[in-house]
């Protein structure tokens, strides 16, 4: 967890709202551990139910709409049933415009003791005017490595990188047999991709490795499309990008 939002935790004071970018995994555990604290201060964690909890809302949209919209700002009216302040997630992949700055008017005018968690693949998702009320925070794999554990990710995606089409249309055929693949996925596999080839675009061979975070950058816009097919895009990933050794 980012450095900001731990120190927030730690001393129970929180601003109104979050933006939390990158690893929906990731992000979303920082966001629910920000939510215990809040709503279950002085309670041993081991002994408390968030998901059952009356002032806590979860909600995860493959497209943000204004109906959403409303559902929230409906929930933001209603005061908090056990006194200690109200937390709302909202785990989104795309807003439309009408509902983004409807969300903004809802978050300039916050109840008391109300916290807001929007969880996003990256702060562009985001209308400026409704990311400038937020405290912005990038959360990414990368923090297993600083907390001591071997991140597989990388080693998976430099050998995804590496292999020929058959090769890494194989390593997609597995991830579409997990029955509990979705978008998600999909779109945590784009970003972990594109964390590899950050290091590359200063190398020698920069290149290839630009043609690659292109070609991810075009293919991010299509994952956010409501019914797009997450086979579709893995295996155009397979055989669009580059073949990159390092």
């Amino acid at each position: 967890m980012q450095s900001v939002l731990k120190s927030h935790i730690e001393k129970k004071d929180f601003s109104h709202g979050y933006l939390l970018c990158g690893d929906f995994g990731a992000a979303r555990e920082a966001a629910f551990e920000a939510a215990m604290a809040i709503l279950f201060v002085g309670s041993q964690s081991e002994s408390v139910n968030l998901a059952a909890h009356p002032d806590f809302f979860y909600g995860k949209f493959d497209s943000f709409g204004i109906a959403d919209s409303h559902a929230v700002r409906g929930w933001s009216a209603t005061k908090s049933f056990a006194g200690k302040g109200k937390v709302s997630i909202l785990e989104v992949f795309s807003f439309t415009m009408e509902a983004a700055n409807a969300l903004l008017k809802t978050i300039e005018e916050p109840g008391e003791d109300i916290y807001y968690f929007i969880i996003t693949q990256t702060q562009s998702a985001v209308i400026p005017t409704l990311r400038s009320r937020l405290v912005v925070i990038n959360i990414n794999s990368v923090e297993a490595r600083v907390a001591g554990q071997e991140d597989d990710g990388d080693k998976e995606t430099e050998k995804f990188f590496g292999s020929d089409h058959a090769k890494r249309l194989g390593m997609i055929k597995k991830i579409l047999e997990d029955k509990n693949t979705s978008k998600e996925i999909a779109v945590n596999f784009i970003n972990n991709l594109e964390k590899w080839l950050e290091g590359g675009l200063k190398s020698g061979r920069y290149k290839d490795f630009y043609h690659a975070a292109k070609e991810l950058v075009r293919v991010r816009e299509y994952a956010f499309l409501r019914g797009s097919s997450i086979k579709m895009i893995l295996e155009h990933l397979a055989l669009a990008l580059p073949i990159i050794k390092k």
